[in-house]
């Protein structure tokens, strides 16, 4: 097969060409380069795997603008994107490339604004509708958008619009399409929900994969900084006062914590905004266009609000709490490193957390660097320095500083050249002195050794029971003792009873929640079981003996529930 080396070897259209140099692109990504020559060819079902940040919308909107009917006004190709903000920016994308396309129509659908003037645009007539499903289905409810002519449709970042909920949405728009249609999924992984999708709705789909799955961008470095849960913040501000030229996005679990930090950094003078849901449309476009402006140096945003933000310049991605999986965190990680270029992402972590992370660095095949958090000092030389440099590389109209000189030498003529200097060093360290004046040392935290600090539990629930998941089960053991999915490991189900694993100072939590709960008219029990490492076990229980008396917890006996081989030989 031909190796893909420029976009004049793709056989595009020269108005797209013209619009791609235009752009400044040179040549394709690699997801470009494998997915562009298989979609210019003609009913192909289409599934591609690649990380977020590797060019996925030129892979198929390039060959999308090819194979459109200029002549023919009724829509023919549907974009279907998890969230709002994503569908303003393919749609963007889109015109970009077609910008010399004479007639072409691009609409967005999505929530948050009016739908009168959504009906209007699509009454004019389109080409190519890029939409949020939910905003779709309100359309095609109300009769308002006529689907029939539709050739192509795309499922971009198909694993998130399952992940926010949108798998049956997706499944009935499928449904409405015509016979005869392409489709093109395009994902950062692939889960059982959306297989089923592509084998009920694509058949002989031709499959692409760029790169190793659940595996985060090369030219990220990965750094985290430990501290107390009630330092969290002064670390965070620490982090952002050490690199005074910071371009970042800073993650939060939840839209209050959101609010809340980005009003915090506001009010100690830092130039910083949040992105968040409960924001008005207007609202979070102006946000969004700071920021890619570059007016805005800080984002607080929650991963959903994030999706679609694509900014290529980005120094930092900062997470001010981590993601309950590898998944999201790779995408977190993938706003950074655009388009070929390096960047950090910068986790906050309190010593609990710790575990939390050795998973996710597991599941990313990457080694996290551990850094320790600025003090006060090295924060004001930093900033200082970096106004010296500054200083040096400030340009200036000579001519017009000609005219106030005299009077500025005349005024400072009793100072030294020495004098001068300090005078001037002074009004600017004074300024970095007073914004760290707290010099309190935010590493003096204990570490958590990562070695023998699981604890095996048994409960009398599975695949009867309904679980034939171990997501369902997650979900349900999650729910039901208030813990993070990802604190739950090595989960096993059976046919009458399932083993798990959770952190071992966790254990009086499992057991004091579980307790006394019933599961279809069942009692759940749940008990200590015998780990699979014997010396892990016998060193968990020495420290866990303590913990544990507290928790009267009725637990029944093993033998009850799974008879061993040695009472059976006894009834015998």
């Amino acid at each position: 097969m031909l190796k893909i080396e420029s976009f004049e070897q793709l056989s595009i259209r020269p108005e797209l060409l013209k619009a791609i140099q235009k752009m400044g692109f040179t040549a394709p990504t690699p997801v470009q380069a494998e997915s562009i020559p298989i979609l210019l060819q003609n009913g192909i079902n289409f599934i591609g795997l690649a990380q977020t940040g590797t060019g996925k919308t030129a892979a198929y909107g390039l060959p999308l603008l090819n194979k459109l009917d200029l002549k023919q006004a009724a829509a023919q190709a549907l974009i279907l994107c998890p969230t709002r903000e994503l569908c303003l920016q393919v749609a963007e994308e889109l015109k970009k490339f077609s910008c010399y396309l004479d007639g072409v129509s691009i609409t967005p659908i999505y929530g948050g604004v009016s739908i009168q003037k959504q009906i209007q645009a699509l009454s004019k007539g389109t080409h190519v509708v890029v939409a949020t499903p939910g905003r779709l289905l309100d359309h095609l409810h109300h009769n308002k958008i006529n689907l029939s002519s539709i050739r192509y449709v795309v499922l971009d970042e198909a694993d998130k619009m399952l992940e926010m909920g949108f798998c049956e949405d997706v499944d009935q728009i499928l449904a409405h399409m015509p016979q005869h249609r392409s489709i093109w999924l395009f994902s950062a992984t692939m889960p059982q929900e959306i297989r089923e999708i592509a084998s009920r709705y694509m058949p002989q789909a031709v499959e692409v994969c760029i790169g190793e799955q659940n595996v985060a961008a090369e030219n990220v470095v990965h750094h985290y900084y430990v501290c107390l849960p009630a330092d969290r913040f002064d670390t965070l501000e620490r982090i952002i006062d050490s690199v005074p030229s910071i371009y970042a996005i800073i993650f939060t679990r939840t839209k209050v914590e959101a609010q809340d930090t980005a009003e915090a950094l506001i009010k100690n003078g830092y130039n910083a905004d949040a992105l968040h849901g409960d924001l008005g449309q207007e609202q979070r476009d102006r946000v969004m266009k700071m920021f890619r402006e570059k007016t805005l140096q800080l984002l607080v945003a929650t991963d959903v609000a994030a999706r679609g933000l694509d900014v290529c310049d980005l120094t930092h991605v900062i997470n001010y709490g981590l993601p309950d999986d590898t998944e999201t965190y790779i995408h977190r990680a993938g706003r950074t490193a655009r388009a070929g270029k390096s960047g950090i992402a910068v986790s906050i972590i309190t010593p609990q957390e710790q575990k939390v992370l050795w998973a996710i660095e597991k599941g990313i095949k990457k080694k996290f660097e551990r850094k320790l958090i600025p003090t006060a000092e090295e924060v004001i030389e930093t900033r200082f320095l970096h106004f010296i440099k500054q200083v040096q590389e400030t340009e200036y109209d000579e001519a017009r500083l000609n005219q106030f000189l005299p009077t500025f030498t005349e005024q400072l003529k009793s100072f030294s050249r020495e004098e001068l200097l300090k005078r001037f060093c002074w009004q600017a360290l004074r300024r970095f002195i007073n914004v760290s004046a707290d010099k309190k040392d935010l590493n003096k935290v204990p570490l958590i050794e990562k070695v023998g600090r699981y604890q095996r539990f048994f409960i009398n629930l599975g695949t009867k029971d309904g679980f034939h998941k171990k997501s369902e089960l997650l979900a349900w053991l999650s729910a039901s003792t208030g813990l993070k999915v990802s604190h739950i490991h090595r989960l096993e189900i059976f046919q009458t009873y399932s083993f798990f694993e959770s952190f071992i100072e966790e254990a009086p939590i499992i057991l004091q929640q579980l307790s006394g709960l019933t599961y279809n008219r069942r009692k759940v029990v749940v008990e200590l079981a015998q780990s699979k490492d014997k010396k892990q076990t016998k060193k968990s229980s020495k420290k866990t003996k303590s913990s544990l008396t507290n928790a009267t917890i009725k637990v029944a006996p093993p033998e009850k529930q799974r008879p061993s081989k040695k009472k059976k030989n006894r009834k015998k």
